[in-house]
């Protein structure tokens, strides 16, 4: 008859946990774990209820018919808290990514209107409206618009244009074969300009 190691020996009350967790630990955890892994993310299993799924003779010669109600109780809520860390380390929670919210990496068609394609693919659209900001007098040379929508267009040709100071005028900005051309609303005069920012 074995007589079990020295440390059974001198605590007799151990040799029953290390006969369960020797003969039985492998068989609960290959039952409990696939319901657990799938219960994951909801409430835990309070308890692993050891007489329903251990055999008469595997409950008894692990010593637990000898626990009290108690014991067996806080020991199966054990058990059930234990088996639960095990299958997060076997299968870690995976944490969606916060959503991201959706932003575009290009600009819009009208806030690149006019500007260099850098090997992009063309800009739909030929023409483009908005105002002058603040007091226009016509151009001369090397005139700089600056339109309410931000975009900064420059003179390119050496035309002359004087008109008595209008507020904010209303222009509109075409792509010709050879460039763009700026017109203001109410005048038949136009220039040719380029973007600049």
């Amino acid at each position: 008859m074995n007589q079990g190691t020295g440390r059974d020996r001198f605590c007799p009350s151990l040799r029953p946990w290390r006969i369960f967790f020797a003969m039985i630990a492998p068989l609960l955890l290959g039952l409990a774990l696939p319901g657990l892994v799938r219960a994951r993310g909801h409430v835990p299993v309070a308890r692993v209820p050891l007489k329903k799924i251990m055999t008469v003779d595997a409950y008894e010669r692990a010593g637990l018919n000898r626990l009290t109600a108690v014991q067996r109780r806080d020991f199966e809520a054990w058990l059930a808290k234990h088996l639960q860390e095990m299958s997060n380390l076997i299968h870690p929670a995976r944490v969606s990514p916060a959503p991201r919210a959706h932003q575009s990496t290009r600009p819009s068609v009208p806030a690149r209107f006019g500007l260099p394609t850098h090997r992009r693919p063309p800009i739909s659209g030929n023409s483009m409206e908005s105002r002058i900001e603040g007091i226009f007098r016509g151009w001369s040379g090397a005139t700089r618009f600056h339109l309410a929508n931000g975009q900064t267009w420059v003179q390119t040709d050496s035309g002359y244009f004087r008109i008595s100071p209008v507020l904010n005028p209303r222009v509109k900005i075409k792509k010709l074969l050879v460039g763009y051309v700026l017109r203001v609303r109410g005048y038949g005069e136009q220039v040719f300009v380029t973007r600049v920012h």
